[in-house]
């Protein structure tokens, strides 16, 4: 179709601010292909940063990775988000692992618990086992890994999962003690879907600084409402999401956040209903921490004027795009709709800042 032209002097000089190039007719041998270019091309690029590279250092590792086993699932950034959130015990692991177990310290006999899903790895040998003291302590330490997502540019949202209390079993059926809710939280904001790990049979799990539990989301509109939902892994044959079994939602209201201060929040988390007449009972509750980040306060309050703007997720297979209707619906409205079969008839039902867009 054509083609653009970007000098070296504008990478290195590039500050992350969007450009747009006319297309270029394309030459073949010194002969024009195509005369009848339209069209422009947006880029948007900044030098790499420490993390960046990082980033992409053990995105080769995984790369190789995956190729080795098949080379034809090389999707990029994708494959790496695939396999954050994966996770679950399931009954094997259920009935061989370990997950706690009591240490002789001097006089005193205490009880210590396995980190989930990983120790650290900078301090494997003291991450791996912890008492409840020290676990709760760990888990309030500042995050080491953030996932950056969303195309907004008016504000950012630094959002922690820190922990849930008292969430409900759901993982009764096999008839062990040991096999308990496998918890992990889905995150849904404008353009954005993330997942934390998989905390495994566990009924008050801590999302430890070194997992992925932290969210950098960038806002495009004042008037987004956060949705966070809390599953229960299924690791059964099934691969839809409707197989992880939905514990509780909260919405939380950014409008009322200020700028560059740390808020840590707690929410009771409720299964269906919308209502507050209509909830069921508390299903546990949810800590999150927030923090917003506005470069420009005038512009933030002027974009109130605006509608907010369609927004899509793009998602390289069919059934990823029927999983985000799914959790979508769950995370926002509850249980309203069935659309196992008749997804398309009920694209309507998600909330208004999001449409989905199904790319093969």
């Amino acid at each position: 179709m054509g083609a653009v032209k970007v000098s070296p002097r504008f990478l290195y000089k590039a500050t992350e601010e969007r450009r747009e190039f006319r297309l270029q007719p394309l030459m073949s041998k010194g002969i024009i292909v195509n005369h009848k270019v339209k069209g422009k091309l947006a880029l948007r690029c900044r030098r790499a940063t420490p993390y960046d590279k990082e980033f992409l250092k053990q995105y080769k590792i995984d790369a190789v990775k995956e190729a080795r086993k098949d080379p034809i699932k090389l999707r990029g950034v994708a494959m790496i988000v695939k396999n954050v959130g994966t996770g679950g015990g399931g009954y094997v692991k259920t009935v061989v692992e370990k997950k706690r177990k009591k240490e002789t310290i001097g006089t005193e006999t205490v009880v210590k618990y396995k980190i989930r899903p990983e120790p650290d790895p900078q301090r494997k040998t003291q991450t791996t086992w912890m008492t409840k003291e020290e676990i709760d302590k760990e888990s309030f330490n500042e995050s080491r890994v953030w996932l950056d997502a969303g195309s907004g540019m008016l504000a950012k949202v630094f959002l922690e999962i820190i922990n849930c209390k008292g969430i409900p079993n759901l993982d009764v059926n096999v008839g062990l003690d040991r096999n308990k809710t496998d918890a992990f939280c889905k995150i849904v904001y404008e353009d954005c879907i993330c997942s934390t790990d998989v905390i495994d049979d566990c009924l008050s799990p801590r999302w430890m600084p070194w997992t992925n539990r932290a969210f950098v989301l960038h806002m495009t509109h004042t008037s987004s409402p956060l949705f966070i939902g809390v599953f229960d892994y299924d690791s059964s044959l099934h691969t839809n999401v409707e197989s992880h079994d939905p514990i509780g939602r909260v919405n939380v209201d950014l409008t009322k956040l200020r700028a560059d201060t740390e808020y840590l929040l707690t929410y009771q988390l409720y299964k269906e209903g919308t209502k507050i007449s209509d909830r069921k009972p508390v299903n546990g509750t949810i800590t999150i921490r927030l923090r917003l980040e506005v470069p420009d306060e005038r512009h933030l309050v002027l974009s109130c004027l605006q509608p907010p703007p369609t927004v899509y997720v793009n998602d390289s297979q069919k059934r990823d795009f029927l999983n985000d209707i799914r959790i979508n619906i769950r995370m926002c409205y509850g249980a309203v709709v069935d659309c196992r079969h008749h997804w398309e008839g009920h694209l309507w039902v998600l909330y208004v800042p999001v449409a989905f867009s199904f790319v093969e």
